[in-house]
């Protein structure tokens, strides 16, 4: 019945936790015995040795002490918005307070096109803003921003 553990695979870059949190260091995916083949140090109270199955489980029904991937590092990124004022009426007073609010809530990769996207909007700025992502940004708008 093994296979109900999903979120384990052997080739994660960002190392492998149990099921309930525990630091798990690998020592071996092949030299086990037979039916469990990795062989990997849990830490808790104290570090003890154990072996799994090639899918990460420990038993044959959900166990605390499956191996499941560790989360990927967050990452911060530097991103841009735009900010627009809510009522373009007020900006011809210069005594009044005018309202600002998001133009949108996309995250531009760079100032400059969020000053392309700003200058198409009357009154609107381009502020930088530090975000927190998990795992990898290929792919996404922010991609190509400035990491951190």
């Amino acid at each position: 019945m093994s296979g109900h553990t999903p979120e384990f695979t052997l080739d994660w870059p960002h190392g492998w936790t149990t099921r309930d949190g525990r630091a798990v260091r690998i020592i071996t995916m092949t030299e086990g015995p037979k039916e469990r083949p990795i062989v990997a140090v849990v830490s808790g109270d104290r570090e003890m040795a154990h072996t799994f199955r090639k899918d990460g489980t420990f038993s044959d029904h959900e166990s605390a002490y499956d191996l499941i991937n560790a989360p990927a590092p967050k990452r911060r990124v530097r991103g841009w918005i735009v900010v627009r004022p809510r009522d373009l009426t007020l900006l011809a007073d210069p005594h009044r307070c005018v309202p600002w609010g998001m133009g949108s809530s996309a995250i531009y990769a760079s100032k400059e096109i969020a000053d392309e996207v700003a200058c198409d909007s009357r009154g609107a700025i381009a502020i930088p803003i530090d975000h927190e992502l998990d795992g990898d940004l290929s792919g996404s708008a922010l991609e190509g921003g400035e990491h951190g």
